[in-house]
């Protein structure tokens, strides 16, 4: 059995490269030529092979390291080798006869996808990788500023996960590539297999943790996410953590092997379950639904058919991960959007009264802050107009609390079209309302008072169930200088407003309610 090596870029007629390579301690022996292919893997544990090559033109011979823990080529005078500085295992071969020996030292068997190129087609190679995978890490961050900075206003840890997400990810594909080869030693390959592993558990934890709250599946099947789905997310980061803690071995094999049947059964029960979602037409859910469409794809692929090809193993799982992270930063934009919404509606509801539409009491006093900072930077005046209907109990005794929504909402709407747009009304409570404004002169706010004070003097009502007449007194309090608080605002307004009362009440010789 061969190895598959791609034909060197020259005449046809020049000889083909060639490399034999032969296990010690054993007759096992494969020759490694250009445009021969071979299903043959490296075996567990520690393995030595003898190489012998015959290079009829300078070139590099580079191999893949996923599931390579440690390797090395020692040259037949018993000198290391140096591998180049690339982001894979990678030998410089000049012309004529070179034997060594070559050691690798693996976590589980797999297929290194050896590889001989002319050094111009190796460098055109790198370059191409490394400005791939700068494009996909730009493009994480790039996801993870947008989401984090879209939903910095939020109480949602939903966009916080979907960046522990990225980065997780992003950390695992740079390991498995091997940028940190160009920065880190021939001596630090066991702690990147080690970080790899690990972010490898970290990647599948954050992702079912994003996906259960971003689909709110925890709140839909509640049992089979909290005794199936998270304790399986779990035991896959338990697993990476475990399997860096073992000696390469059957063991430390079997259970990456059971690491990785997991991860996809993970996806497995989530792709499910958010089809059943996109089935329901549950908002957003048919974006999940299709991005996890793609890495489930990639992950068949990575997982039962490694050996179909080396660049769909390769890159098969960033490619659908990049449209993935792209898709579900959509989907999480999405949540944020209606966060926002409900939040502004409940923002909204909670500062208006929804029957006489105008400021509720909380609302009415922000807005009366606002107005105090204003006199503080402006100067000028406060006008406060504080507003109680008479005999407004005797309506609902009498007529129902039907006729007495209508009065309310028919006192609202007067005072609404006396006073002006920067003025806050705001009704307190029951049949009491409330005016605030900031003025110039003394005069404008005088005019206010009065204008408001003679609409409701006497007011007709016309309802389906009675024809009244009510009225209403009108407290006035000027401010010139700033009042320390709201409290001190409506304190004075309220004194105003039952002096008034009592003026006219007097006046009709009635008794005060």
């Amino acid at each position: 059995m061969v190895f598959c090596f791609p034909a060197f870029a020259a005449d046809d007629a020049s000889p083909r490269e060639q490399c034999v390579l032969k296990q010690l301690n054993s007759d096992t022996s494969f020759v490694l030529a250009a445009g021969q292919k071979s299903k043959v893997s490296i075996p567990t544990g520690t393995s030595r092979y003898a190489i012998n090559c015959n290079m009829h033109q300078e070139g590099v011979l580079s191999f893949s390291k996923r599931e390579l823990v440690a390797f090395e080529w020692r040259q037949a005078d018993g000198q290391l080798k140096d591998a180049l500085q690339a982001t894979q295992p990678a030998y410089f071969m000049s012309k004529g006869s070179i034997s060594g020996e070559l050691m690798f030292i693996t976590h589980h068997s797999y297929i290194p996808n050896f590889e001989w190129l002319s050094a111009e087609s190796f460098i055109e190679q790198v370059q191409t990788n490394n400005l791939l995978m700068g494009s996909f890490y730009g493009l994480c961050l790039t996801l993870i500023f947008y989401v984090l900075i879209l939903g910095r206003s939020l109480k949602d840890n939903t966009f916080k996960l979907y960046s522990a997400y990225i980065c997780c990810a992003g950390f695992f594909f740079l390991l498995q590539e091997g940028q940190l080869s160009l920065f880190l030693n021939a001596h630090s390959y066991w702690l990147s297999h080690q970080l790899y592993l690990v972010s490898a558990g970290l990647t599948v934890f954050s992702a079912t943790i994003f996906l259960v709250r971003l689909t709110d599946l925890q709140q839909t099947w509640p049992k089979l996410i909290n005794r199936l789905l998270l304790p399986s997310a779990w035991l896959v980061l338990v697993l990476s953590i475990l399997i860096t803690l073992l000696e390469h071995s059957y063991w430390s094999a079997l259970l990456g092997s059971i690491m990785a049947y997991i991860t996809l059964a993970i996806i497995l029960v989530i792709f499910v379950l958010v089809a059943r979602l996109t089935y329901w037409k549950v908002p957003d859910a048919w974006l999940v639904f299709i991005a996890l469409s793609l890495v489930f794809v990639a992950m068949i692929f990575r997982v039962l058919f490694p050996e179909i090809s080396p660049t769909i193993n390769r890159y098969g799982l960033i490619f659908a991960f990049a449209i993935e992270s792209f898709i579900l930063a959509v989907a999480v934009s999405e949540r944020i959007k209606r966060l926002k919404k409900d939040k502004n509606l409940a923002e909204t509801e909670a500062n208006y009264d929804p029957l006489c539409n105008v400021l509720s009491r909380r609302g009415w006093s922000k807005q009366a802050h606002n107005l105090l900072e204003q006199q503080k930077l402006k100067g000028g005046m406060l006008g406060l107009l504080y507003i109680d209907l008479n005999k407004f109990k005797q309506v609902n005794d009498t007529h129902g609390h039907s006729v007495g929504d209508k009065v309310l909402q028919v006192v609202a709407k007067i005072i609404r079209n006396q006073i002006r747009e920067t003025d806050a009304l705001g009704r307190l409570g029951g049949d009491e309302f409330v005016v605030l404004g900031h003025f110039a002169d003394i005069t404008i706010f005088q005019a206010l008072h009065h204008r408001v004070q003679t609409r409701l003097q006497h007011i007709p009502i016309h309802t389906q169930d009675a024809d009244l007449e009510i009225s209403a007194s009108v407290g006035s309090v000027e401010f010139l200088a700033i009042p320390s608080d709201i409290n001190e605002l409506l304190k004075a307004g309220d004194k105003a407003m039952y002096t008034e009362k009592h003026g006219h009440y007097e006046r009709n010789g009635s008794v005060l309610n």
